[in-house]
């Protein structure tokens, strides 16, 4: 193949993957992502990619690849110093997932770009604009690429038929190199592998296992390329039972008062607000995860609508938020404004529940157990919610009041502590203002008396001087 920059309609670098199932162009957008264009074409020029393995090829979604060490990858600058291993986002926010054949780099955190990169294999995955970096779009093989989509792979998204990118060739690089490239460049070029092809079943009892084998996979593929998309708000993962669901709670709340306040019912393994992803904001909901399901239980039962910094908050177990559960799962304690919004539909707003029951208090859905949900769980699961209130949503009896009322009090404590706190500061300071006041006024007093004093020595002067 060879390339001219007269027949690109801009000037561009670009590379030629040279893969056992045929020959991908690429070209790099350089203006957009420079860095990442720059250590993409220094790897290639020290055979990094060579017999590199397409490691997971999901159908109708992305390949990825880029890493033949199975490390997680690194930058040109990690090879020679491997504390430089990253490379910083250069998102474009005008540039999405909109066709086949972007190039992008597979990173799985924040600002930790290296050498592993994925390439699309259908239009609009609009899952992936804004979270990952894309240096380089397709320019000759898509043909190739619908080869490789239609790839027979294991349930991790593995083709059983090895494929490997043999060799990077590199048809123009205008990037300066490091003074330090060349002591890292290996000798000689690494001779192509050349994998064995996959054997046919010899049999018909191994063809009937291949299919089904096949058919498992190819269904599990569908499932988390719908999930990745936001069609499927799970494909086979279930929420655990002993994470706790957080909602409504003020901008100020931190993770650590969260965690001082529902400690008292167990010990926590992790405790996280979400927050913007790109401006650090709380999101105002989070995620608690107890060693035990018996403190979720309490923390539910005893929470529901509790005051935490002037803000009546919401909870309820993961399993009925679990595309949420499943976000944090992935991506950590960062989501978007979107996915707030989305939670505070869900949750019905401020300082109420989502229960259908009928209860005595004037909103639509409310108990009188302050926005409690009269919600029951199928079979079972939870059997503390029909013993707790009726499914009807009728008022709870004198006994049970009085334990609710002594609960909240209880769960209200830490609160109660820091508004102590915040009066007894106030109070203080208060004082020190006064106690300031009144020496200001002796000081001022002082000066006075001093300034009559020489005043009139000054008067008594002049008046001897005269005489």
């Amino acid at each position: 193949v060879c390339r001219s920059k007269t027949s690109l309609h801009n000037p561009a670098m670009a590379v030629m993957l040279q893969t056992s199932e045929g020959d991908i162009v690429i070209d790099l957008l350089v203006d957009e992502a420079p860095e990442m264009c720059r250590s993409f074409l220094k790897l290639a020029k020290v055979y990094f990619y060579h017999n590199c393995i397409i490691d997971t090829v999901e159908k109708d979604f992305i390949l990825t690849t880029g890493d033949p060490r199975q490390d997680g990858g690194t930058s040109i600058h990690g090879l020679y110093d491997r504390s430089k291993r990253w490379l910083p986002d250069e998102i474009d926010e005008k540039r999405k997932h909109v066709k086949r054949g972007l190039v992008g780099s597979a990173n799985s955190k924040l600002n930790q770009n290296g050498s592993k990169f994925y390439i699309t294999l259908r239009d609009e995955v609009n899952y992936l604009d804004g979270k990952h970096t894309i240096f380089g779009e397709v320019a000759e093989g898509l043909d190739i690429l619908a080869k490789i989509n239609t790839a027979v792979c294991d349930l991790d998204h593995h083709p059983l038929q090895t494929m490997r990118i043999r060799k990077v060739e590199i048809l123009d690089d205008e990037f300066p190199d490091p003074s330090w490239l060349s002591k890292i460049m290996p000798k000689d070029e690494p001779a192509a592998i050349i994998d064995e092809v996959f054997k046919n079943p010899e049999d018909e009892e191994d063809e009937e296992a291949l299919r089904e084998r096949i058919a498992k996979a190819e269904a599990k593929s569908r499932a988390v390329s719908l999930q990745l998309l936001g069609d499927l708000p799970d494909a086979d993962i279930v929420a655990p039972e002993n994470v706790l669901f957080v909602a409504q709670l003020h901008p100020v709340t931190q993770d650590s008062d969260l965690e001082l306040i529902f400690s008292r019912f167990g010990t926590i393994k992790c405790c996280e607000i979400i927050r913007d992803w790109k401006t650090g904001d709380s999101l105002q909901y989070a995620f608690i995860e107890f060693e035990t399901q018996e403190a979720v239980n309490e923390a539910y039962l005893k929470m529901q609508g509790v005051l935490i910094d002037d803000r009546r908050i919401f909870v309820d177990f993961s399993q009925s938020v679990s595309k949420q559960w499943n976000m944090f799962r992935r991506n950590g304690a960062r989501a978007t404004a979107e996915d707030a919004a989305e939670i505070m539909d869900k949750t019905g707003g401020k300082g109420k529940g989502k229960g259908k029951g009928k209860g005595t208090s004037k909103g639509k859905g409310e108990t009188n157990d302050r926005g409690s949900r009269a919600s029951t769980q199928a079979g079972g699961k939870f059997p503390h919610r029909d013993t707790d209130r009726a499914s009807n949503g009728s008022a709870l009896n004198g006994h049970q009041r009085r334990s609710r009322s002594r609960s909240r009090g209880a769960a209200s404590r830490p609160q109660a502590d820091r508004q102590d706190l915040a009066r007894s500061q106030k109070r203080d300071t208060a004082a020190r203002g006064r106690q300031d006041d009144k020496r200001r006024a002796r000081s001022r007093d002082r000066g006075s008396d001093r300034r009559a004093e020489a005043n009139h020595m000054r008067r008594s002067r002049s008046r001897d001087r005269r005489r």
